[in-house]
């Protein structure tokens, strides 16, 4: 009978159930007719695996790979190889990285310039009822208002104070030069009838015209003649009031003319005007002048 049968069996009382299964010495026996095998408690310990240990064997790597490698790394050709391509791809990469670079530079630069032309044509559209007077010497207390009006009387404009918005001197006060003087009219047209006669001024001695001022020939622009040494007669300029930008482009312009590079130069509105082989090229910006240079 199998023990399994046997235990279970009630042909037989409790004790003597326990008496049979101790003499088993902890083995469980099956019949040969039956299923149940017999298993040893030793037997499973020995075959359980524990679980903190790992199922894969450890492999070792294999020397002949490994020295493989390093041997591969140790052929300077191949090191050379390989540093030529890494090489060739990051200087590949940075010279994109440049071109995108220089490209967004010269956008920037190109919108920099056009910022800069449209401040300087608003600046001197600002000024457009402007003229500036050089070369009549300061005295103190004087009244600018009234030296502009004695000009135009004496070219032949009327200019009243009511035409006047404002005048004044510009610059640092200095006794060794005369500073200019601007004059901002009511009206445009105020300034083009100034403008339009003061070529009249060409036959205008301003040492007649205000000889209550000093006229030391240092204070001027204007020199005694080489040949001479007569004193000057001493003319007064009226001119259009340039930004910086454009006074500097009307001084090159003057420069071409005296050098030959063009036949003739002036401003009007704000505009240089430079002729050139009998063709007028009107001029704004220094980058426009350079063309003729």
């Amino acid at each position: 009978m199998s023990t399994k049968r046997f235990a279970t069996s009630p042909l037989y009382d409790t004790n003597e159930k326990r008496s049979c299964l101790d003499e088993q010495d902890g083995s469980f026996m099956a019949d040969t007719d039956s299923d149940d095998t017999i298993v040893n408690p030793d037997y499973l310990s020995s075959t359980l695996v524990d679980p903190n240990e790992s199922a894969v064997p450890e492999q070792k790597p294999d020397a002949s790979l490994k020295d493989q490698i390093q041997e591969a790394f140790s052929n300077p050709a191949l090191i050379e190889a390989i540093s030529k391509a890494v090489a060739a791809r990051v200087s590949s990469e940075l010279r994109a990285e440049m071109v995108t670079m220089r490209e967004s530079l010269e956008k920037k630069d190109r919108q920099i310039l056009h910022l800069q032309d449209r401040v300087d044509e608003l600046e001197q559209y600002s000024r457009r009822n402007n003229i500036r007077i050089s070369d009549i010497p300061e005295i103190d207390g004087e009244d600018t208002d009234d030296l502009i009006i004695a000009i135009g009387n004496e070219i032949g404009v009327t200019i009243t104070e009511e035409m006047i918005d404002r005048s004044h001197r510009v610059g640092k006060k200095g006794d060794d030069f005369c500073r200019p003087i601007i004059c901002k009219f009511t009206s445009y047209r105020y300034k083009q009838r100034l403008l339009k006669e003061k070529k009249k001024l060409a036959n205008v001695d301003a040492k007649q015209l205000f000889p209550e001022r000093s006229w030391h020939p240092r204070r001027t622009r204007q020199r005694p003649s080489s040949t001479t040494r007569a004193e000057p007669k001493i003319k007064i300029y009226l001119n259009d009031d340039l930004t910086k930008t454009r006074a500097e482009i009307a001084s090159k312009a003057r420069k071409m003319k005296s050098d030959g590079a063009s036949q003739d130069t002036w401003v009007r509105d704000g505009v240089i005007f430079v002729r050139q082989n009998s063709t007028t090229h009107r001029v704004t910006t220094a980058r426009e002048l350079a063309v003729f240079g």
